[in-house]
């Protein structure tokens, strides 16, 4: 999958579960790390392409691929 439609599908998840009541969520409303266990245990950011390129190949390289993706909200100083 392409990173700009990995990320929608982020997005979209992450609005449902976080933000449930709102239309609109900035980027900045929170931040996705992933991590795999006992290879890249990270945690690592996952905000650009290539950070999303270094989380599959990562995954790709192992027998199993498996991921952790975590996403935490970030408070926003209004």
């Amino acid at each position: 999958m392409d990173w700009i439609d990995a990320m929608a599908h982020f997005k979209i998840a992450i609005c449902d579960l976080l933000f449930p009541q709102q239309a609109v969520i900035a980027d900045e409303a929170f931040e996705v790390t992933w991590s795999i266990p006992r290879v890249a245990p990270g945690p690592f950011m996952l905000k650009t392409e290539a950070q999303y390129k270094q989380l599959i190949s990562k995954a790709s390289s192992i027998k199993n691929p498996t991921a952790r993706i975590l996403v935490n909200e970030v408070q926003i100083a209004v």
